[in-house]
């Protein structure tokens, strides 16, 4: 499964106050076309090359998110029409105030996208969850609208058309309604076992499945974890996170057997993210409301990956910390959540310079974490003096 350890997720955004017109407003003055432009895919997350202004900047591609949104330094080179303030919400954060303004063009690829709105808000922290990459801003649902896409997370290529059938989908493609109105969010109704919930198609979330709903925990094994639950555009979050596993699920009566690990978050929103999605290339034909998924490979059993005491990089203080604790380890009561690691193994992770954060992350990371036992040393809260601990791999689910 996807690297349990990191357990940064962005969480999607809901733009509560956000009127019908905000969201509905902007169009393409081309009317027949076929484009693609090429992503980045990092972290899970999709980013691509827009074009504002004659300035180039660089988009994460939010199919939950029901506006765009700019953050305020890259605002402050453009010129931007205001509107009304409004919302920035999720089920669990609202922020009230917010500037939106209206963008008088985005251009993708060739194509450009005229008048949509757009919320101003400081991306930073997001940007220190996500990795080395600079978010300038998000395309959310309100400017996708104007156009119909196909994602190839194999080739890493987006493709946008005003006509839906211009894009290629094989006969083995399952086609489902995506409920989306004429505004805001697509939505499903997943199923698992005999527990159904409306779920949201969310792009800007990095992880499998997760929900807020403690029901679909009845009768099923998990493993909780305290500390470090997430991210959105608030920055880190903390609380609960009970890890459930699935074999199969339906989405909107589709049967998908797709064995992975559910991630159950007290008042979190639900979403399906990339972690499901880049299993196939994904056609979203928003003129007839529907959601080709058009399978890439099997989908192979992910085991969960974790240690009993998870880390997370902080890549805007160039350092690891201390993420989340299992519930029943022994170290629960002896360290806190947001400790500052000093060494893994023999890895000095204490004073990263420049990119240098992003590197071991990559490379040496990706060799720690499957072993099954790591030796750590965490700074002491009064940072004078530090301690060397031994921490385990979970078994998983057993």
């Amino acid at each position: 499964m996807k690297n349990q350890i990191i357990i940064i997720f962005i969480s999607f955004l809901f733009f509560g106050c956000a009127t019908k017109k905000y969201k509905k407003q902007g169009f393409v003055i081309e009317k027949s076309y076929n484009y693609e432009v090429p992503f980045d895919y990092i972290n899970d997350l999709i980013f691509i090359p827009v074009v504002i202004e004659n300035k180039k900047y660089n988009f994460l591609f939010d199919t939950g998110a029901e506006l765009n949104i700019i953050d305020p330094l890259v605002a402050s080179e453009l010129n931007l029409k205001k509107l009304r303030k409004g919302v920035i919400s999720n089920e669990s954060d609202s922020n009230k105030g917010v500037s939106r303004v209206e963008i008088n063009d985005i251009k993708i690829g060739n194509l450009q996208f005229k008048e949509t709105a757009g919320m101003l808000w400081d991306l930073s922290k997001l940007s220190d969850l996500v990795g080395c990459v600079k978010i300038d801003g998000l395309i959310g649902n309100n400017l996708m609208r104007k156009s119909n896409w196909q994602i190839n997370y194999k080739d890493k290529v987006i493709k946008f058309s005003d006509n839906p059938k211009s894009f290629y989908v094989s006969n083995n493609a399952r086609k489902t309604v995506m409920n989306s109105r004429n505004y805001g969010n697509i939505l499903f109704d997943i199923g698992i076992n005999d527990k159904v919930k409306r779920f949201t198609f969310d792009t800007g979330f990095n992880g499998f499945m997760e929900t807020g709903v403690m029901d679909f925990l009845e009768n099923e094994k998990y493993i909780t974890t305290i500390g470090l639950s997430g991210g959105n555009y608030n920055g880190k979050k903390d609380g609960e996170v009970h890890y459930c596993h699935i074999k199969l699920f339906n989405l909107n009566g589709i049967e998908f057997n797709c064995p992975s690990v559910f991630n159950v978050k007290p008042n979190n929103s639900s979403l399906l993210g990339n972690e499901f999605f880049k299993n196939f290339i994904v056609t979203i034909d928003w003129k007839n409301d529907f959601l080709y998924l058009d399978p890439q490979n099997e989908i192979e059993y992910k085991k969960l990956e974790m240690f009993e005491v998870s880390f997370y990089p902080d890549y805007g203080k160039n350092e690891i910390f201390i993420g989340n604790i299992n519930k029943e380890s022994d170290f629960l009561n002896k360290m806190n959540p947001h400790s500052k690691i000093l060494f893994i193994n023999d890895y000095d992770v204490s004073s990263f310079q420049n990119n240098e954060l992003c590197d071991f992350w990559d490379r040496e990371w990706k060799i720690l974490k499957k072993l099954d036992r790591l030796y750590i040393t965490i700074e002491n809260n009064d940072k004078s003096n530090s301690e060397k601990i031994i921490i385990e791999k979970i078994k998983d689910f057993e």
